[in-house]
């Protein structure tokens, strides 16, 4: 059973301990959850207080401030981070708009320091890499191999990486005709032949809910299929593993 109505000063002081036995933020913040459920605090706020103990603080009070009070309360940052976690393409209008009691360069400051996250292929991101994104590498680098056992240096030559916005490929009529961004008055339907992308690819390994930050510049890895009847690309939907 959990414990109701904790003080913050108690929680705090529990932190403090937990550190101070050498225990890690992500187990901290687990004992803290184990003890006071939903009433407790959040993650980053849990990570926020091992950081200010484990730099030499010892006080469990809040600082003296001058002026204003701050509006923006660990309960308003916990739920930015939930609006964010249902909804990784929210834009920072549209949070502003949700939260409109806080400033936009606050509420940016917000999401980029205090909780971490950076925009990444139009969506907001966690920094660090979770144990499903370490496996996710681990399963991309053990596909390659296998591909690159059964095909040798063709594997490797025909793996193709960037960012544009736009891919080559063959089409029924016997050329390559890359999709590309044309004026609409020279768009001609009689000679157009390029083949959507979506029909040029198909998925091979799974693309994580979020692409953390990574050496590679893109989050697709295309490749030609060597076995393949058709000589379409077919796309890795996962990046490079680092070397």
């Amino acid at each position: 059973m959990s414990i109701q109505s904790p003080a913050k000063c108690e929680i705090r002081s529990v932190i403090r301990y937990l550190v101070w036995k050498g225990k890690t933020p992500v187990e901290v913040y687990n004992e803290v959850k184990t003890a006071y459920g939903d009433k407790g605090m959040n993650r980053t706020s849990v990570f926020k207080w091992c950081r200010e103990f484990k730099n030499g603080r010892t006080s469990v009070h809040d600082d003296q401030r001058s002026g204003r009070p701050s509006i923006l309360t660990d309960d308003i940052v916990e739920k930015i981070e939930n609006a964010l976690r249902d909804d990784r393409r929210l834009t920072v209008d549209k949070l502003s708009a949700m939260f409109p009691q806080i400033s936009r360069s606050l509420l940016h400051e917000t999401i980029t320091e205090t909780l971490g996250y950076r925009k990444l292929s139009a969506r907001w991101v966690p920094k660090q890499l979770t144990d499903q994104h370490k496996l996710n590498r681990v399963e991309a680098g053990q596909e390659f191999l296998r591909r690159y056992k059964l095909h040798g240096d063709e594997f490797l030559r025909s793996i193709v990486t960037g960012d544009e916005t736009w891919r080559t490929s063959a089409t029924s009529k016997g050329g390559t005709k890359g999709e590309m961004r044309r004026d609409k008055a020279s768009q001609d339907p009689q000679h157009e032949a390029g083949v959507p992308i979506k029909r040029a690819i198909r998925p091979v390994l799974r693309q994580p809910s979020q692409a953390p930050t990574n050496p590679c510049p893109s989050d697709f890895v295309s490749s030609l299929d060597p076995q393949g009847s058709s000589g379409l690309p077919i796309t890795f939907h996962h990046p490079l593993p680092a070397a």
